[in-house]
């Protein structure tokens, strides 16, 4: 019954934002605008009040001697997790903390234990510290030598008490090193990003919607409000309340209205800020048709969020002319993407 009435209730909103299809999707160069405004956004202030009443939260517990000294940050792989971890910290003060050390992973990812070993912990040492690692999957790689570099971090973390460990991971990663490595029962405290609503989605892109002009296929403005609201609570709905994910649907739901055939002829590519862009409901791209050894690529990926071309064939096992060519394919596809020079699954499809 609950099924039933979660579809039903679905596709009522859907239907109360249908609009026609007088429309046409925006060419290249707009979407790759668009993606790169995307980019440039800072990151939802929700995910970092969250981590930091968390982290504020359970260091003092620590101090006090009431919990152990860690605090696990877990997000999806689509969202960037390190950037919003480093923010945090930036913006951390704390006259009880008398060194604070940030570990970034080396494109190797094989650095971990030697970086912890450079900041000279000692045991002994009475001084509170706060080691930061934002990315725990980025020093991660899925091999029986990737495999030793956790299990000796989960050593060198309870060796050091005076030291508080801040770590953010990947939702996929973690969950494959509980699985194989017991993970989660060295660490007592985790926090999820939270899901965003429609109303933060809406702030959140609100600088990106003030420089287009929209058409959400009413005439009022109350009537346009309206479906506004209702796109972004279907928005927030299909995306999983994941902010990058909503951010791509988003841009692929935007259309061109479809012109005459004089205004075609004058002009094929009108500029964002010339048109009146047509919004259509947010929907998810169909997968592609998908073998096992393509899913299985795409899992490895989703495990390790993004990576070199080397390092998933070394992660699969396989010749690296076999990964590329498949990576090819699945490039043309739309389904994996760039993202600053590394393989990634494309946000949109994730909640696939």
């Amino acid at each position: 019954m609950l099924i039933n009435h979660t579809i039903r209730q679905w596709f009522s909103k859907a239907q109360t934002i249908s609009f026609n299809n007088d429309t046409k999707a925006l060419p290249d160069l707009a979407l790759a605008y668009l993606n790169r405004q995307i980019q440039l956004l800072s990151h939802h202030p929700h995910y970092q009040v969250t981590i930091q009443t968390a982290l504020q939260e359970r260091r003092s517990q620590w101090m006090q001697g009431a919990v152990p000294n860690s605090l696990v940050i877990l997000s999806s792989p689509s969202e960037n997790l390190s950037v919003i971890i480093n923010q945090v910290v930036q913006e951390e003060q704390d006259e009880r903390i008398h060194k604070l050390f940030l570990l970034q992973a080396s494109p190797d990812r094989n650095n971990l234990i030697q970086q912890i070993s450079k900041l000279n912990l000692h045991a002994a040492n009475t001084e509170k510290q706060l080691v930061v690692i934002p990315s725990l999957d980025a020093f991660f790689l899925r091999t029986i030598a990737g495999l030793e570099i956790m299990e000796q971090f989960l050593d060198v973390v309870n060796s050091f008490p005076t030291c508080f460990w801040l770590i953010g991971c990947n939702r996929w990663t973690w969950q494959y090193l509980d699985a194989v490595s017991q993970f989660a029962s060295y660490f007592d405290a985790t926090v999820q990003l939270p899901k965003l609503t429609g109303d933060q989605l809406h702030s959140w892109l609100s600088s990106l919607l003030g420089e287009l002009t929209l058409d959400w296929g009413a005439e009022s403005s109350e009537a346009q409000e309206g479906r506004s609201q209702r796109y972004f609570e279907n928005l927030a709905q299909l995306s999983l309340g994941l902010s990058q994910v909503a951010a791509h649907l988003w841009i692929h739901s935007l259309r061109y209205p479809q012109p005459d055939q004089q205004d075609e002829e004058e002009s094929s590519s009108p500029l964002l800020s010339e048109v009146i862009l047509k919004v259509r409901p947010a929907v998810l791209p169909d997968l592609p048709s998908l073998i096992a050894e393509d899913r299985f690529l795409l899992y490895a990926l989703l495990l390790h969020r993004q990576m070199k071309g080397d390092q998933l064939a070394l992660s699969l096992g396989e010749p690296q002319g076999k990964v590329r060519a498949q990576c090819r394919q699945l490039l043309q596809t739309g389904i994996l993407s760039f993202q600053q020079g590394d393989l990634t699954v494309h946000p949109a499809y994730y909640p696939r």
